[in-house]
């Protein structure tokens, strides 16, 4: 098989987002795509009221940070459980504020740090999502006072009084347009900041407008809240579509609400409602206090579809031409009980009803607080839901009822996933961050999502590629990290490739007397010392100690207290260098020699007949011209050595053109049998090893032996290196368990059906801890194995498993591999593998300032005390996780992270790779969940995840998992959204996809994996994920879809971009379009069924996609649009963390079920909640907590 390596160095602020129980999305109040604004007309609505001006904040910092705006929109007819206040998403908390302006033209609070504009989202079938465009602003935090003032109007956000829980949109609401609200004083914790309201009836096809009837003014109650001018509104809190009047009906009453009994007659002065207009008045059964039950035989709702199901009173608000039964905008934020004096149409507390809503002084009407409080309203027992859906809309069943603790609701509406928080439009909001990245001095900036392609320009903070913090400040206390279960940890990367743009860490030499360092604590030198004494000394910001400055490195300050020579130090102005090492950083005070890679074959009879063997000696020659080396290196400095094993070990002298072959049969006391001639560089090596890779496959061709060693493989392959003094790597091909009587002798074992099961750990356990000690051995001299293994059968990678994830190695999988589909991808995957960028002979250490230190460590390293980590290597793609906990309250205004890497590099110089993180210290809440990274939690949580499973078994592992998350939610609502009603789901801006990423946590083959798959697959997931990095976590996690059917690439054009993403869900496919689906490990092109003929003849050469051959799982070369265009899209797609096995998949296909495991919104299987159903489940742990 040919195979062509590529060419060397070539490489393919904290607003919150709320849910309401039993209530729609609202509308975000800008026009829809294709609708026309009908202009104003004499006898509509009254113009937009200028807003009232809010209080400042007192910074960006106060509660959270500032809001933004998601579009989402909803069918007409739906009426979900949970609903989401979409105007206050922000698009990125991050950037410059300026004024936001809403559709009417008048400032209103927004978000800071978003785009000016945004892309329109593409319409989904049978849907549109309205895009608004997108104005940043400062957003001021308005909070509602005790006696009852009103917060600034904002689309489903919560008022500071909350609504009441059970009805639809909450308790009534009073307001005229030409009412001023007044505004309360600013607190510090309270929801967020808050948005004009624009809400109303859904447009029904075939629906009048509301009819005009003779009455006093219609009371804009609950889910009455009006629109603007002229705007269809297709998300409305709790609305129902408007349909007839059928019998038993709510009649037009006037002066009086409808009862069981009779009526409550108005008190003067008090408008009655109109006909028609039940909403917040409509309840199942007996409620606490005064009650307002349905009239006789009144229905749940109103069918759509003929007109005239609304009436409204003459009043202010005339008819609106175009308009489908809406009402019109009224100044009152949803759920607020406004002082709205003057207010025309309240309701004052009738006779023979304690507990309602009692007249608030001051202000004719108003809706206060009443005794009743949140809840007043609860849902009765046995009756329905709220409105009863639309038709077509399928039921979910089992839902909480919208009253906490009480019944649930017989019938329950399914919830649209397109009103759940969106990771796709997360990662495009995002995208607003491409570019220069400024890491920030004195303390280190939030860095973008991983997907946003930026460069980090170092100053002072290290690269996040490097170092990437679950939190942006540092904790004051330890009660902080207790009450929101939000760890502070460090994901770490020491070594992590860079793009083009960004430059790797200077190489500094302070000369003989060797780095500089801090007397007591040893912390390394860095841009956060305090030089004193004119220079002659340096306060270490770590311990507070005084350290002195010698002679040699010495320099005046000037009058700012800075080193004069600060510009020509690297150590004291960037956040991540390289110190040279002196001699006593050395084993034995002897400077290193350069490392080595041995590659040890199998040559037993099943290496040759899957054709391993052949294709490997075949082309091993071209992929070591890719040997890793130090930037300007022509040549690299990596030695290479050569052995093949089957019940003995076989090293090759490949010194000479003619190689020699020495057998070491003492598989007891394994030895290696020569020295000279076994490691050379590459280009002395090349004729020899050129021989012998042709001399291996005639000498085994006849081979039968089946049962194989690999322990003494290892061993013999230690003792090499440690014979040359030398630290490298072994990289053994292996294809079958270990069986032969030797070290390390193997059984074969089926404990497959206990996956997915309380004793799954049983399985998960190696067999024997030989290897584990051996790993240890390995790691003591430098060196680590990696394992490229090809079974058929099971090969134990628990226990085998375990040299690679002690010494830092990896674990390369082909099961049932076949020269003829996965040669290429092995070979790409070594020659990939072989040309990292690594260091050798690693130890590592993290030190904190005062008050806080690590405590727990999670990766591919061995450990002999609590401090130091032991890496025989550490790779560009490999990471650890260090979780820092408190030893006592910090007392500085800042607190520091330094990791410090002594390493041996590439050509064979002992180094120190320094990273330093600066975060601010603080008490606030708000800042504490402002400044959280959800991508490194997300990392923490799936490495935690994997290991509680190991250790605990997954019952307790899910329930772990679901507890955290629902604890980091539940604590922000507690403390940074007091005010909000208990039926309401608040998610801060920051962490609102966590309920996504978790539940795709509990649903990954790593965690969840069950008698479906093999335990060897299952270990070996878990093993990848041991040292994984951020950059891989997140698309194995939330796996990128996008289509492709609609690209083209014409002659002499150039496709730089990929296209937009799809969310990761069922729903968001078209059967008529082709799309991959691609997690870094696996890429699945899924064919719809009704795809276009002329793309699947373009791509795949034949006429329909079930004559497609989904075998060979590649994608053929075609000189056509549609083709280049799907190739060179899977070309630009990021690198995953292997290289990716292509699988063909069309609609309705066997393989299907198995792709849509990976589409994490959908339910996979019984035990697995769908996105939808785990942020219901996560809801009701958030009230369970609260309550």
């Amino acid at each position: 098989m040919a195979y062509q390596p590529p060419q060397f160095n070539q490489t393919p602020n904290n607003p919150q987002q709320q849910f309401y129980q039993n209530q729609q999305f609202q509308h975000n109040g800008f026009q829809q795509p294709g609708m026309q604004k009908p202009a104003q007309a004499l006898g509509e609505f009254a113009p937009p009221q200028p807003s009232v001006p809010q209080q400042p904040n007192g910074g960006v910092y106060q509660n959270g940070a500032t809001n933004g705006a998601h579009p989402y929109s909803q069918p007409p007819g739906i009426v979900p459980q949970l609903a989401q206040s979409v105007n206050n998403i922000s698009l990125g908390s991050r950037a410059t504020p300026t004024q936001q302006f809403n559709q009417a033209g008048h400032p209103g609070p927004g978000y800071h740090g978003g785009p000016l504009t945004a892309p329109p989202q593409p319409p989904l079938p049978k849907q549109q999502t309205p895009q608004e465009p997108q104005f940043s602003g400062l957003s001021q935090n308005v909070a509602q006072s005790p006696q009852g003032q009103q917060a600034a109007p904002t689309t489903g956000v919560p008022s500071a009084n909350p609504p009441f829980i059970g009805l639809p949109g909450g308790a009534p609401q009073m307001g005229h347009p030409g009412t001023p609200q007044p505004q309360a004083q600013h607190q510090i914790q309270q929801p967020t900041p808050l948005r004009h309201q624009a809400a109303g009836f859904p447009p029904i096809p075939g629906t009048s407008n509301f009819q005009q009837t003779a009455g006093p003014p219609l009371v804009n109650s609950g889910n009455f809240q009006g629109a603007p001018t002229g705007q269809q509104q297709a998300n409305a809190p709790r609305n129902f579509a408007p349909g007839p009047n059928p019998p038993g009906a709510f009649p037009p009453a006037p002066g009086s609400l409808p009862t069981a009994q009779g009526t409550f007659p108005p008190a003067p002065g008090a408008a009655a409602p109109s006909a028609g207009a039940p909403g917040n008045f409509q309840t199942n059964g007996p409620m606490p206090g005064a009650a307002f039950p349905p009239a006789p035989q009144a229905p749940t709702g109103f069918p759509p579809g003929a007109p005239g199901a609304f009436s409204q009173g003459p009043g202010p608000y005339p008819q609106v031409p175009g308009s489908q039964g809406q009402y019109p905008q009224a100044p009152g934020a949803p759920g607020a009980f406004p002082q709205g004096p003057g207010a025309p149409g309240a309701f004052p507390q009738g006779p023979g009803a304690p507990g309602a809503y009692p007249q608030g002084p001051g202000g004719p009407g108003a809706y206060p607080q009443g005794p009743g409080g949140p809840g007043a309203y609860p849902q009765g027992p046995g009756g329905p839901g709220a409105y009863p859906q639309g038709p077509g809309v399928p039921a979910m069943p089992g839902m909480p009822g919208g009253y906490p603790g009480g019944p649930p609701q017989q019938r329950q509406q399914r919830l649209d996933p397109n009103m759940m928080p969106s990771a796709v439009q997360v990662i495009d909001d995002d995208s607003t961050r491409t570019g220069i990245f400024p890491t920030g001095y004195p303390h280190a900036e939030l860095p973008p999502l991983v997907s946003t392609f930026s460069f980090a320009q170092d100053q002072g903070n290290c690269n996040p590629k490097y170092m990437r913090s679950t939190l942006y400040t540092a904790p004051q206390t330890n009660d902080i990290l207790k009450a929101s279960q939000i760890p502070l940890a460090v994901v770490i990367s020491p070594f992590a490739p860079l793009n083009e743009y960004e430059n790797e860490p200077p190489v500094v030499d302070l000369g003989p007397q060797g780095p500089v360092r801090c007397q007591r604590c040893k912390a390394y030198i860095c841009p956060f010392m305090e030089f004193q004494d004119g220079g002659r000394s340096f306060r270490c910001p770590f311990c507070h100690a005084r350290t002195p400055v010698e002679d040699a490195y010495f320099a005046h300050l000037d009058h700012t207290g800075r080193r004069t020579d600060i510009e020509m130090r690297p150590e004291l102005c960037l956040g991540a260098y390289d110190l040279v090492a002196t001699k006593q950083y050395c084993k034995n005070g002897i400077a290193p020699k350069e490392p080595a890679f041995i590659f040890m074959i199998d040559v037993s009879y099943n290496a040759l007949s899957n054709g391993m063997l052949p294709i490997l000696c075949q082309n091993l020659e071209k992929v070591l011209r890719n040997l890793p080396r130090e930037t300007g290196q022509l040549e690299s400095s990596i030695r290479v050595g050569l052995a093949t094993f089957d019940q003995a070990v076989h090293f090759f002298d490949i010194s000479s053109a003619a190689p020699k072959m020495l057998v070491m049969s003492d598989v007891q006391e394994p030895f290696v049998p020569m020295v000279d001639g076994l490691l050379l560089p590459y280009n002395e090596a090349l004729p020899g090893l050129r021989a012998a890779l042709a001399e291996i496959p005639k000498i085994f061709a006849q081979s039968k032996t089946t049962e194989t060693i690999l322990q003494p493989v290892v061993q013999a392959g230690l003792d090499a290196l440690k014979c040359a003094d030398r630290a490298g790597k072994l990289i053994i091909f292996s294809t079958v368990l270990p069986t032969f009587d030797a070290p390390g002798k193997l059984k074969t074992k089926n404990d497959r059906s206990l996956l997915g099961t309380d004793k799954e750990k049983g399985a998960l356990v190696p067999q024997e801890e030989s290897y584990t000690k051996l790993g240890e051995q390995c790691v003591k001299s430098g060196v680590t194995v990696d394992l490229f293994i090809f079974p058929n059968a099971f090969i134990d990678v628990a226990t085998i498993g375990q040299l690679s994830a002690v010494t830092g190695g990896s674990i390369y999988k082909f099961q049932y591999f076949s020269a003829d589909k996965d040669g290429v991808r092995m070979l790409n995957e070594l020659e990939r593998h072989v040309s990292k960028k690594i260091a050798f002979d690693c130890m590592a250490r993290v030190r904190t300032s005062t008050g806080i230190r690590p405590i727990t460590f999670s990766g591919s390293f061995y450990m002999e005390n609590s401090t130091d980590l032991e890496l025989a290597t550490i790779d560009e793609s490999k990471a650890f996780i260090t979780e820092i906990k408190h030893d006592d309250s910090l007392k500085d205004p800042a607190s520091l992270i330094q990791t410090a890497v002594l390493y041996t590099s590439m050509t064979g110089q002992r180094r120190l790779r320094i990273l330093n993180m600066c975060l601010p210290v603080t008490a606030d809440y708000n800042q504490v969940y402002r400044l959280a990274d959800p991508e490194a939690l997300t990392t923490f949580m799936l490495k935690q995840a994997v290991q509680l499973n190991r250790d605990k078994g997954s019952s307790e592992m899910k329930e772990s998992l679901s507890s955290r998350c629902a604890q980091f939610l539940a604590t922000y609502r507690e403390k940074c959204s007091e005010g909000a009603p208990l039926g309401q789901l608040i998610l801060p801006e920051s962490l609102k996809l966590m309920p996504l990423y978790v539940n795709s946590i509990l649903k990954n083959d790593a965690i969840s994996g069950g008698s479906e798959m093999t335990v060897d697959d299952k270990v070996w997931q878990m093993e990848l994920i041991r040292g994984m990095r951020t950059e891989d976590v997140m698309p194995l996690i939330y796996p990128r879809v996008m289509p492709v059917s609609d690209l083209q690439i014409n002659d002499n054009e150039e496709m730089k971009e990929l296209p937009k993403p799809v969310r990761a869900g069922s729903d968001f496919l078209d059967n008529s379009k082709a799309y991959i689906i691609d997690n870094g490990v696996i890429l699945f092109v899924w064919v719809g069924s009704a795809c276009s003929q002329q793309w699947i003849q373009d791509v795949f050469g034949v006429g329909a996609a079930n004559q497609i051959d989904t075998e060979t799982g590649t994608i053929p070369e075609k000189d056509n649009s549609h083709s280049r265009a799907l190739r060179r899209t899977i070309q630009l797609l990021p690198r995953g963390i292997r290289h990716r096995k292509t699988y063909v998949v069309v609609e309705k296909s066997g393989l299907e079920p198995w792709m849509k495991k990976y589409l994490v919104e959908d339910k996979s299987g019984a035990a697995n909640m769908s996105y939808v159903d785990y942020l219901v489940d996560i809801h009701r742990k958030i009230r369970d907590l609260i309550s």
